[in-house]
C-alpha cells in the first residue's frame, strides 16, 4: 500500500478512480482505510476518491502515543499534511461512523477543502 510520511507519521493510504476531482474519505471509530471500500469504489466511478488509515487504528499507519492535543486534532492535522502531500487540496473531504476528523479538519484548515460530502441513499453525486 502506498504511503507517505506527514511529521515523522507514517500514513497509509489507496487511491481509485481516475477523476479530476478528488475525494478523500475518513472511517470512523478504530477502522482503518478498507471499511470505505464499498462507497469509495462507487465514488470512483466519477472521482479520484482517496481511503487512508488514521494512526492507532486497526489500519496499517503508525501508532501515536505522543502529544498535547486530542486524538482527533492529531488526525485532523495528519490529513491536512496528507492532502497536502498528494497535491489534492482543496478537495471534498466525506466521512464514516461519526468520525470527528473531517469537521476538525474543515474548521482548522479551511483553504484545503472544497466541501463536505453527506451520504445519502439516492445520490452520491456531488455539487
Amino acid at each position: 500500500m502506498p504511503h507517505v510520511r506527514v511529521d515523522g507519521v507514517r500514513l497509509e493510504y489507496q487511491e481509485r478512480g481516475q477523476g479530476s476531482v478528488p475525494v478523500v474519505l475518513t472511517p470512523g471509530g478504530r477502522w482503518g482505510g478498507y471499511v470505505m471500500n464499498v462507497v469509495a469504489t462507487e465514488l470512483a466511478r466519477d472521482f479520484r476518491v482517496i481511503t487512508w488509515d488514521r494512526p492507532n487504528t486497526d489500519g496499517a499507519s503508525d501508532v501515536v502515543l505522543a502529544g498535547e492535543g486530542s486524538e482527533a486534532d492529531l488526525w485532523a492535522d495528519l490529513l491536512a499534511g496528507l492532502i497536502r502531500a498528494l497535491g489534492l487540496g482543496p478537495c471534498y473531504v466525506g466521512e464514516y461512523a461519526g468520525c470527528r476528523t473531517t469537521p476538525l479538519l474543515t474548521f482548522k484548515h479551511p483553504s484545503l477543502v472544497r466541501g463536505l460530502m453527506l451520504a445519502d441513499r439516492k445520490s452520491t453525486r456531488l455539487n
